[in-house]
């Protein structure tokens, strides 16, 4: 077995083992009925859907995965003739534009050419969508910063995972950096339509900022569910056509949920929030605490900082500290 197999049978197992401590956690897998039905839209390698059929051996699971070719996982589960309870279509998930009402975006202009995708499955809604996909590190940069392919990843599953859930079904999202402005926005989205629940594992990727939004009895008919859910569209549309002008940069970011006024969503929502994610807090900062990189503080020697640095005054600006000695 070689070193990428080797790295690859660890990750489902690890993906199995993520499963089953989310279901104690959240219940995120406790599902209606014994033949529920299964949407993952980022299959490989394929550990949550290998806890799903362990649990519901009835189970139906629809599945999209990104080719091998194109830098997707190896599926370590059987699907197919070998296992018929399980569909397979390896695509890009980002190129469905009918089902993002954008049938003609990625049509060249120049040749007529369109790779855009046609949803593949006739299931119309499903007990439980897992969107666990994620952008290799290995991505584009614009000049503004912002990191495209994970965006328009992340909206492209949410859309999805929206468009097909079952009234009263469950997701399961895939997101990382809690104390970001556009997080807090869209959990508080989900948290007007849906019972939500925050999940870490406390074993795997503790020292991460990645973590689990576990969505159950989504109200999948609701306003505020087909408003959050246009708004993630034009997301996914603003990220896949992305262009230069200063006009579209600003629509963007507004839609992209992190600019506006903060006080009446903190104010209405804030307390809630961290009630939600303290307990991620505390085992990030744990696992950070006893992280084999961390140096003892007490073994650091503080620099001196430029006491004009608190009052905002020095020349130096929020770098003085790293400029000039503090003064006598």
């Amino acid at each position: 077995m070689n070193a990428n197999e080797v790295g690859q049978t660890h990750l489902f197992d690890m993906m199995r083992r993520i499963a089953l401590e989310m279901n104690a956690s959240t219940g995120a897998f406790d599902l209606v009925g014994p033949t529920p039905t299964v949407l993952d839209l980022c299959l490989a390698p394929g550990g949550f859907t290998r806890y799903v059929l362990d649990k519901f051996s009835s189970a139906k699971v629809d599945a999209l995965s990104l080719p091998e070719d194109q830098g997707g996982h190896k599926v370590r589960i059987p699907y197919g003739d070998q296992d018929q309870r399980v569909s397979v279509v390896f695509t890009d998930l980002t190129k469905f534009a009918e089902e993002f009402e954008c049938p003609q975006l990625f049509i060249d202009s120049k040749d007529g050419t369109d790779p855009a995708k046609v949803w593949p499955y006739t299931i119309d809604r499903y007990d439980l969508v897992i969107c666990d996909g994620q952008v290799p590190r290995q991505t584009v940069r614009y000049d503004d910063g912002e990191h495209f392919p994970p965006i328009c990843l992340t909206y492209s599953q949410l859309v999805l995972g929206l468009k097909r859930v079952k009234l009263g079904g469950t997701m399961i999202v895939l997101l990382h950096r809690s104390s970001r402005v556009s997080i807090f926005r869209l959990i508080r989205m989900f948290h007007q339509f849906s019972h939500v629940h925050i999940f870490k594992p406390t074993k795997n990727h503790t020292i991460k900022s990645s973590f689990y939004l576990v969505a159950r009895d989504i109200q999948a008919e609701s306003a505020s569910c087909l408003e959050a859910m246009e708004l993630f569209r034009t997301v996914w549309e603003r990220a896949s056509v992305k262009d230069d002008s200063v006009s579209s940069t600003v629509l963007y970011k507004e839609l992209a949920l992190v600019q506006s006024s903060l006080r009446p969503e903190l104010e209405a929502f804030g307390p809630r929030y961290v009630e939600l994610v303290r307990h991620i807090w505390r085992i990030q900062a744990d696992a950070l605490e006893n992280a084999p990189f961390v140096k003892d503080v007490s073994e650091v020697t503080p620099r001196p900082i430029c006491d004009h640095f608190f009052r905002g005054r020095c020349r130096f600006g929020y770098s003085c500290f790293k400029s000039h000695d503090a003064p006598e």
